[in-house]
């Protein structure tokens, strides 16, 4: 057995060969019993990596031909982006899922594959310092990280595939054990977003028998969760003075689209998106909210005004397109003055990158 968190994984005359950390490998296979031998070699080359199935882009022929698309520097990239599009530094790289940055700015929650294998865990990358901590290791997938609002602690949704999640928490420096916050009997919960008071959780509901939800959890009292938005709707974000929340819905045309409701009674609810939308975030201030539109490709901003209890809001504004020859979008999040967004890519070929073939890749090894 070989473990990867994309695949494909081929054998050809005694060999393995599959993708781990973002490059093409191969192992020595025992065909009679089985089993991998030695340990893995890595190619030269970093491989491309298809988000819409989770593939690595490369196949071996039966004749022990081999054949990619490159990747430069590695599929994923963690970015700084300014409203008009031009990228900055690059913090990091590594198969990240998720991301969301502390309340301070300072440092940004990651869910990462396990390059040994299937799960993702969480990690905590310091911003100053460029270095990483690890808050969870299990063999079970964790991710959806979301901060408290004091940055002591990261919440996270993490359960075995095909069994419901439950929503746990962690110190945020990677001290101490895993908490329960949430955890309900054959139902999915995911957190969403904690009010800035820290006296509510939002979150996903979902079960076998019922459509996601949007539901809240207080973190003081009772702790009796309630629901507040029942209409096949996921993906909750408090607004920063905790007076609305943001969520996604195909309740209008079947596709995903971005509302507001008030909080605490979910009354005055308003379609924000009007070509789809999702990945929410918020502006410090509550004056602004962004989401990623899947059809523009683009990272998309509305102005958000409230006086006596109503709402007003500004047409979608696109502050830049994400397409570009090598990247594909993953997720973001969005600096409290709305200047800078955090913007997780994976690499990926385009027609104008040339695919490499290896046609004498097992002699090439044998030199290693």
């Amino acid at each position: 057995m070989v473990k990867t968190f994309v695949g494909p994984a081929y054998e050809s005359g005694g060999t393995i060969i599959y993708v781990r950390d973002g490059a093409i490998v191969t192992q020595p296979f025992d065909e009679r019993k089985l089993v991998v031998l030695g340990e893995p070699v890595a190619m030269p080359d970093h491989v491309a990596v298809s988000t819409t199935n989770n593939t690595a882009l490369f196949s071996v022929s039966p004749a022990g031909n081999l054949v990619y698309y490159p990747a430069p520097s590695g599929p994923f990239a963690l970015s700084w982006y300014d409203r008009d599009g031009r990228r900055g530094d690059t913090l990091d790289t590594g198969p990240i899922r998720e991301i969301a940055l502390s309340p301070d700015g300072t440092r940004v929650a990651e869910s990462i594959y396990n390059p040994n294998g299937l799960n993702p865990d969480l990690w905590s990358y310091d911003m100053s310092r460029h270095t990483k901590t690890r808050l969870t290791s299990s063999l079970e997938d964790e991710g959806r990280p979301v901060w408290q609002p004091d940055g002591q602690f990261v919440l996270f949704a993490s359960g075995f595939g095909g069994s419901p999640d439950h929503i746990y928490r962690t110190r945020s420096d990677g001290s101490g054990g895993i908490e329960t916050v949430l955890r309900s009997e054959g139902v999915n919960e995911v957190p969403g977003s904690i009010c800035r008071d820290g006296r509510y959780l939002a979150y996903t509901r979902s079960s076998k028998d019922s459509p996601p939800a949007v539901w809240i959890l207080p973190l003081t009292g009772d702790r009796k969760p309630f629901a507040l938005i029942q209409t096949r709707v996921n993906s909750p974000v408090f607004s920063p003075d905790c007076k609305w929340i943001a969520y996604v819905s195909g309740q209008n045309r079947g596709v995903p689209d971005v509302y507001l409701a008030k909080f605490p009674d979910a009354t005055h609810q308003h379609q924000v998106s009007t070509q789809s939308g999702n990945l929410l975030r918020w502006r410090g201030d509550s004056k602004e909210l962004f989401y990623f539109s899947p059809p523009q490709n683009s990272i998309i901003a509305v102005n958000v005004e409230e006086e006596g209890g109503e709402i007003s809001l500004g047409a979608p504004q696109t502050l830049f397109p994400l397409s570009s020859p090598y990247a594909s979008f993953l997720g973001f999040d969005v600096t409290p003055d709305g200047k800078r967004f955090l913007i997780s890519t994976v690499n990926f070929p385009t027609a104008s990158i040339p695919l490499t073939l290896v046609t004498n890749w097992e002699a090439e090894l044998k030199k290693k």
